[in-house]
């Protein structure tokens, strides 16, 4: 008995950065064509079997920059006691390697105060000081409508089938902690992001046992801020991800001879859990 294997065709194909895809043709057959004329199903099947052991050995694994996929075959049309098979070959993530998709296009949000004010008032009239205060209309800041930055990540990530991390029987522990970690933030530094500024909307992806398992990492990024100004308050520290409001008071104006709503306290609330993104398992 033995397997020989030839490769006799290179279908078309196509490649890029993100996608591609290509086939490569073979012929497996046994020289002791006993095997073949066997009316034994499960002879037959093996038969079958060594010959795509042999093509599998003898297909490249790669193949210009593309990786295999899957392997088909039919009998030859011919009845040639041969077989073909049809290597198929198509782009995919490198295992352990992380790639981003990004979309900045930010959000709006409702602010009450302001980086800076100019006042402008009448010829001998005198404008309130508002310390900032946005649209104040009945002695309450009314505040207006602002985009701000908002940067949405999502990293994709292919455990390979080592992966210490997402295997058989971790795999449905890990999908327990992915929910868990949804809607927290990185209590450290993690991938540059420093500790509150990235938020962990979720993950998705398909775990098959013995592949390489590809998932999607989704994260909303914002950065920290320090030493922030609202109205005399001064030095006010905010991780990424905390709020921020603002308590007025109502103050008369003794130049402007007005009464006046102006900060009197500011508030930093954390309203996300903090968990540790090492846990995922991606870098």
């Amino acid at each position: 008995m033995a397997i020989k294997v030839r490769w006799v065709a290179a279908h078309d194909g196509e490649a890029d950065k993100s996608s591609g895809r290509a086939r490569l043709e073979f012929i497996a057959f046994d020289t002791d064509e006993t095997r073949y004329n066997s009316n034994s199903i499960s002879d037959f099947g093996s038969l079958v079997n060594d010959c795509y052991l042999a093509v599998l050995s003898a297909s490249p694994l790669t193949f210009q920059g593309l990786t295999r996929k899957s392997i088909s075959w039919r009998e030859d049309d011919n009845r040639t006691k041969r077989f073909i098979f049809e290597v198929n070959y198509s782009w995919a993530l490198e295992e352990s390697i992380r790639r981003w998709s990004f979309d900045t296009a930010g959000g709006t949000f409702r602010i009450t105060t302001s980086l800076f004010t100019t006042a402008y008032t009448k010829p001998g009239g005198f404008a309130p000081n508002f310390q900032n205060a946005i649209e104040v209309r009945d002695g309450k800041p009314e505040g207006i409508d602002i985009t701000i930055p908002g940067l949405k990540l999502t990293c994709t990530y292919r455990h390979p089938v080592s992966s210490p991390t997402v295997n058989a029987s971790t795999i449905d522990n890990y999908i327990k902690m992915l929910s868990n970690l949804t809607g927290t933030t990185n209590n450290a530094t993690w991938l540059t992001y420093e500790r509150g500024e990235l938020l962990f909307l979720g993950a998705s992806g398909e775990y098959v046992p013995n592949k390489p398992a590809e998932f999607q990492y989704h994260f909303a990024a914002s950065a920290n801020a320090s030493n922030l100004t609202i109205g005399t308050i001064t030095n006010i520290v905010k991780r990424g991800h905390e709020y921020v409001w603002v308590l007025f008071e109502p103050k008369e104006d003794t130049t402007a001879h007005k009464m006046v709503q102006t900060p009197l306290a500011a508030y930093v609330e954390r309203v996300y859990r903090e968990s540790t993104f090492t846990d995922l398992g991606i870098g």
